[in-house]
């Protein structure tokens, strides 16, 4: 039950995001899934991986969903991939690395500003490597053309 609520309020938060970036409406149900499905990922493989590697694939698998519903949609990619990534965002890690910076506890924002640094360069590192695969996909299939 606990993994079910954590699915729905990742997907909700999309839907939340996406109403909130004006989102055409008929993406709003996708991008609830991607989401879902992305924080699924992330949750399983949490089980069995170190945090920066679950990020990672948790990201990649999203950009990877996202490339393709965009392909099949005709629409650009980032209209499915930043709200269905929401919820990849380390929100509590950031609070607590700034609030323990304002706090004057530098160990401890030290801590959880290097987690914090860890999971944003794992999601950004998700994202590059598909977005670099599809784009020497799409390079080799214009060079096969002209």
């Amino acid at each position: 039950m606990h993994y079910f609520l954590q699915l729905l309020a990742s997907a909700l938060g999309a839907v939340g995001f996406a109403l909130l970036m004006q989102v055409r409406r008929r993406y709003i149900p996708l991008i609830a899934a991607l989401s879902f499905a992305a924080w699924g990922v992330y949750l399983l493989l949490d089980q069995v991986l170190n945090s920066f590697f679950t990020m990672l694939l948790a990201a990649a698998f999203c950009c990877l969903m996202s490339e393709i519903s965009a392909r099949i949609l005709r629409c650009p990619v980032t209209v499915l991939l930043m709200p269905s990534a929401v919820s990849l965002i380390p929100g509590s890690d950031l609070f607590y690395t700034m609030y323990h910076a304002f706090s004057g506890e530098y160990g401890l924002f030290r801590g959880y500003g290097l987690k914090t640094l860890r999971s944003v360069i794992a999601i950004a590192a998700g994202f590059a490597i598909i977005n670099l695969i599809f784009r020497a996909r799409k390079s080799q299939t214009a060079d096969k053309q002209g």
